[in-house]
């Protein structure tokens, strides 16, 4: 509807499908309607914030649209029309709500985890979600079953947190918000938000000016090889788009220079949700020209990001992340359809750009393992050093696996994850096997070739005598 805005439109659509959800057990199976219900929702009658007030307002016109269009003789007419139906509207309103506020990706409500909070700094996550058969129920349903792991050494009594934002975790603090504040409805004020925005790293402008109107940097700034640059972070999330200040020279950074670097990471932001891009996994479509067509955008929006921002800004790491990704499927891609040996430039090009990733991860000083990003793509080079078949290169390989395997092992990417793990040591462990007995033949045989030349001139020298 019109009276929709567009930026919720895709909340809209979900709240009908919330709604119809509710409808369809909420007269049959009252113990998980008070579940649903008993779940967080902002008050109806007293919102709290602006924030509330528009999410609020959507589930209203979400309630009107399933009541205007409901068919004569559904379950979702009887919904309306019954004796309470004043108070059924009502608490479909608040089961919309709660679908926004705490619903997983698909959709999903869980009893207990739906009401873990969140923090950008987490110290739990949700572990791949299995498949389980429900034993209490006469058909023996399938459910979706959640873990919650530990990503890093809980106290006794420390609540525990986990993230709402996916990859996003990894983005600064500005992109933080703005998702947190579309996709639940809140703003964040966890204790990373409140302190120095790490993500949000840039050049400092005083320390290393930009060029053509105070927009590019030099190109020995941008990629900072030799770690000599000095950066300027914000002071918190809250400030990221508005000022940010040298750990070098104390000087801060302002004006156009932030208004460029907004522009560029709105960008990069929009391009992500927009293509819903989960960049610590490949997305690719079936068409090979809109894969090209996604590449050229993806390079395109990695170079500004390089240029305005520089190497340790989250924008740059992100577009760095997407093409890594894919880089790494096109090689693999070749090893397997037609045998062909990945180019080593292309190779050592990823693992440069898979080193920066892990410096990048390692800078924000979170609790949580730069392996929940990157466990992807370090197996992916492992896979491709594993198969160049010399030593070098599958120890190094080797020592890749070993950053995530123990991360692995714990069961955070799930059982798939575990068998690629295990398979490259396996194939690393066997070439290796190979090889040590290619070198004791090897050495048998040239013992055997220094026994024979010992004796040879024995036996020359007899039939010369004879």
């Amino acid at each position: 509807p019109s009276t929709v805005e567009a930026k919720y439109a895709g909340k809209f659509r979900g709240m009908l499908v919330a709604a119809m959800c509710f409808v369809l057990f909420a007269n049959e199976d009252n113990e998980t309607k008070d579940k649903v219900l008993s779940l967080y929702a902002p008050s109806i009658s007293s919102p709290s914030s602006d924030l509330d007030k528009s999410i609020i307002s959507v589930a209203m016109e979400a309630k009107e649209f399933c009541k205007k269009h409901a068919s004569a003789g559904s379950q979702l007419r009887a919904f309306f029309s019954g004796a309470k139906s004043q108070k059924s509207e009502e608490e479909l309103i608040q089961a919309m709500l709660v679908w926004t506020c705490n619903a997983f990706d698909g959709g999903l409500l869980y009893e207990k985890t739906s009401r873990i909070n969140h923090s950008c700094d987490p110290n739990a996550m949700v572990a791949p979600q299995e498949k389980s058969t429900n034993k209490n129920t006469d058909n023996d349903k399938q459910q979706q079953i959640q873990k919650i792991l530990a990503t890093a050494d809980i106290q006794t009594g420390e609540e525990i947190f986990i993230s709402y934002l996916g990859t996003f975790t990894y983005a600064g603090g500005a992109a933080r918000l703005a998702r947190l504040e579309y996709t639940k409805h809140f703003t964040c004020t966890c204790t990373r938000c409140q302190s120095c925005d790490w993500a949000s790293a840039i050049p400092c402008a005083s320390c290393h000016p930009r060029t053509l109107n105070s927009k590019y940097l030099e190109e020995d700034i941008q990629y900072d090889d030799d770690h000599n640059v000095h950066y300027a972070y914000p002071k918190n999330a809250q400030n990221s788009n508005t000022s940010v200040r040298c750990k070098h020279c104390n000087e801060a950074t302002t004006g156009s220079t932030i208004n460029i670097g907004n522009k560029v990471a709105n960008k990069v932001a929009t391009h992500m949700v927009s293509q819903q891009l989960l960049l610590n996994k490949l997305h690719q479509t079936k068409n090979k020209n809109d894969n090209n067509a996604q590449s050229e955008i993806d390079e395109q929006l990695f170079q500004l990001s390089s240029s305005v921002l520089g190497s340790k800004h989250w924008c740059t790491n992100f577009m760095m992340l997407t093409l890594l990704n894919q880089t790494l499927h096109a090689i693999n891609s070749a090893m397997i359809l037609s045998g062909e040996a990945p180019d080593l430039t292309e190779v050592a090009e990823c693992i440069d750009s898979l080193e920066r990733l892990w410096d990048f991860t390692s800078g924000l000083n979170l609790r949580t393992s730069a392996s929940h990003l990157l466990a992807g793509p370090t197996v992916g080079v492992a896979r491709v050093l594993i198969s160049l078949g010399d030593e070098k290169s599958q120890n190094y390989g080797a020592e890749w696996v070993s950053r995530i395997e123990d991360y692995v092992q714990q069961g955070f990417e799930g059982q798939g994850m575990i068998k690629v793990v295990d398979a490259i040591k396996g194939a690393r462990n066997k070439n290796t096997c190979f090889k040590n007995n290619q070198d004791q033949k090897q050495d048998e045989t040239m013992e055997e070739n220094d026994d024979y030349l010992e004796d040879k001139p024995n036996k020359k020298k007899r039939a010369t005598n004879h």
